[in-house]
Order: C-alpha cells, then sequence, then structure tokens
C-alpha cells in the first residue's frame, strides 16, 4: 500500500487541506493520504496555536466520510517538540 504523509498544524483544516488530499488520490500517486497534525509545529513557536486536540478533532471532522483519508495521532504518540517532519518520518520507519 502506498500511503502519503500530510502534516501540518492544521489550525484549522480547511478546503485547500482536503482539495490537496483529493488530487494526490485522484493522481494515482497513492493508496491513501494519512493528514498528520503536527504535535508542536516548529514554524509556530511563539504564535498563538490551538491545542493539539482541537486541532486533531477539527481534523476529524473535516474529513469524516472521506474514503481513503486517514488521520493520524501518531505525532501524539511520539511527541517531539518541536516536530519535524523528516524526524517523524524517520520515527515511522523504525
Amino acid at each position: 500500500m502506498r500511503i502519503a504523509f500530510f502534516g501540518g498544524t492544521f489550525d484549522p483544516p480547511h478546503c485547500g487541506h482536503l482539495q490537496l488530499a483529493a488530487a494526490v488520490l485522484a493522481g494515482d500517486f497513492t493508496d491513501r493520504v494519512w493528514l498528520v497534525p503536527a504535535y508542536a509545529p516548529p514554524h509556530k513557536q511563539g504564535q498563538a496555536v490551538s491545542s493539539y486536540e482541537d486541532r486533531l478533532a477539527m481534523l476529524q471532522l473535516a474529513t469524516a466520510g472521506l474514503r481513503d483519508v486517514a488521520v493520524s495521532d501518531f505525532e501524539r504518540q511520539v511527541r517531539l517538540s518541536p516536530s519535524f517532519t523528516l524526524e517523524i518520518l524517520d520515527r515511522l520507519r523504525q
């Protein structure tokens, strides 16, 4: 199975996020898209950001019923701060 990893702050998730996921799926680049909210977004340090739990819940609501799109809480499990995508992907490989 080919999985596309789409990380971001998702504060809030919006149509652009969903359209990008749909375009990747339609282009036959992947079988599934994982939307992965950043646990501690490095480019947002010092800025007001909704809690991880709220961003995760918003993303789950926004993607409810979308085929081949999943929301992953992997960054919450790893809890890197700040959380860089390269480090998260390395943890996934392990």
